[in-house]
């Protein structure tokens, strides 16, 4: 574990980006309009079953909405279009939520070769749960 701090330190050290996670919030509310979207979100989310969608108080189950991503990634978020049973009712507040799931999905062993960009998700995953936590000083609304 000391030898990855040091090694993330060193690359914080030679200019190389040390975190990709901004202090966005990764929580965006609408106030309905009538119809089913898209509504989009600019947050971050690892995958669709990261992201909670909730009409009028209600959390909705996910096949209720459809989520796509920008580009083919979810990195640079989204957008959430209703199905037909949920439309979005005049007067009625829909909220996209980020949830990232507290696993651990990666598994490192000593003297293993490690794709930056694993490593780099990873640290990614644990400040997402720290913001939604609230231990990460993010401000989770819009």
């Amino acid at each position: 574990m000391k030898r990855i701090m040091l090694w993330i330190l060193l690359l914080c050290l030679t200019g190389t980006a040390c975190a990709t996670v901004s202090n966005l919030p990764y929580t965006v509310t609408f106030a309905c309009t009538g119809g089913y979207g898209p509504f989009p979100f600019s947050f971050p989310i690892s995958d669709p079953t990261a992201l909670t969608v909730t009409l009028n108080g209600t959390l909705l189950p996910s096949t209720a909405y459809t989520v796509v991503s920008v580009n083919m990634n979810y990195a640079n978020g989204g957008s959430v279009t209703l199905g037909s049973m949920y439309p979005c009712t005049l007067g009625w507040t829909l909220v996209l939520t980020r949830v990232t799931p507290v696993t651990q999905s990666i598994s490192f062993y000593d003297n293993m070769p490690i794709p930056m960009k694993t490593f780099e998700r990873s640290l990614d995953k644990l400040t997402e749960i720290l913001q939604e936590t609230g231990s990460g000083g993010g401000s989770g609304n819009v």
